[in-house]
């Protein structure tokens, strides 16, 4: 009787385990479906479906800049064809700015402040990056594998012009990824940061949106939907860690966000900017902006602090 019971015991015991790594297998399977996966629709293109609940529904895809352009395209480490496009100001220049696009968007939404930067007379690179746009990629990964992306963006660069200065300038995401590239030392010829809405941490950004949207247990939904992304991806979405990053990063940086984010809590800029070691940092809270929007708000006031920082730091 006592080798039934514990054989009764040991088969209950199994089967819970059993069912509970399948729960979890499920509820981290859907989770990377639902954030990180595009082209969900069949199409292999669209953004992933979270982005219709918590992208910006005000950030508008923009007209080509009438500027001369060309199509440039690199590899990822990881083998993806990359996508992007340079364009050129009227007069030569050495000065460039790379712009990063947020989470669900391409390139096209940041052609607006592509044409400001050329009528300043920067190089503008406007990358799609991976599992965006025209580039290549299935999963998102929030940062992570984006700023790897990124640097090799900044390589090409330095190749095309070995004098060039190169400004990074990122939205949402953009940002996180920009500041998470900024850390590393092989960007010798990047001069400056301006990052706009980003979050500290990945994780920490999606614990604060479950608990806002949603009555689910958040810390073992994303402890499983990590796991899940690092089987998918080959990267932990908590990684995308901006927050250690700019504790590395010595390049100046200008800190942006908007005093009505609903998204991205303003509070995270200032966790950000206070964490930042580098000696050349500023702060800009645009009132009444909401998430990624200081631009549109106020465009004076943004776009006259950006190039003065710029202007400290560049050619």
């Amino acid at each position: 009787m006592k080798k039934f019971f514990l054989i009764l015991l040991t088969t209950i015991f199994t089967l819970c385990i059993v069912v509970i790594l399948g729960a979890g297998w499920f509820v981290g399977d859907y989770f990377v479906d639902y954030a990180l996966k595009r082209g969900n629709d069949g199409s292999g293109l669209t953004p992933p479906p979270a982005y219709a609940a918590f992208g910006s529904k005000r950030l508008k895809q923009a007209h080509k800049p009438h500027y001369k352009a060309e199509n440039w395209h690199i590899q990822s480490k990881d083998g993806l064809k990359l996508q992007g496009t340079h364009f050129q100001p009227r007069n030569g220049s050495h000065k460039w700015v790379v712009l990063i696009h947020g989470y669900g968007g391409d390139q096209t939404y940041m052609w607006n402040m592509a044409s400001i930067y050329l009528r300043h007379g920067y190089q503008v690179l406007t990358p799609d990056l991976r599992a965006s746009g025209t580039s290549e990629g299935q999963y998102v990964t929030l940062g992570s594998l984006e700023s790897q992306d990124l640097v090799e963006w900044c390589n090409k660069i330095s190749q095309t012009d070995p004098q060039g200065q190169i400004a990074l300038h990122g939205v949402s995401m953009g940002a996180a990824t920009e500041l998470l590239a900024s850390a590393n030392a092989s960007l010798t010829n990047v001069k400056a940061v301006v990052e706009d809405s980003s979050y500290t941490n990945a994780y920490t950004f999606l614990l604060d949106t479950f608990v806002k949207n949603s009555s689910y247990p958040a810390k073992p939904i994303l402890f499983c939907a990590n796991v899940m992304t690092k089987i998918r991806t080959g990267v932990f979405f908590s990684s995308a860690d901006p927050l250690t990053a700019v504790e590395r990063s010595q390049l100046p940086t200008l800190f942006i966000h908007g005093e009505k984010d609903k998204l991205v809590p303003p509070d995270m800029m200032e966790q950000l900017f206070n964490a930042s070691s580098s000696a050349d940092k500023e702060q800009l809270m645009v009132a009444d902006a909401g998430h990624a929007m200081a631009y549109v708000k106020d465009s004076d006031l943004y776009f006259s602090t950006v190039f003065d920082f710029l202007d400290k730091n560049m050619l």
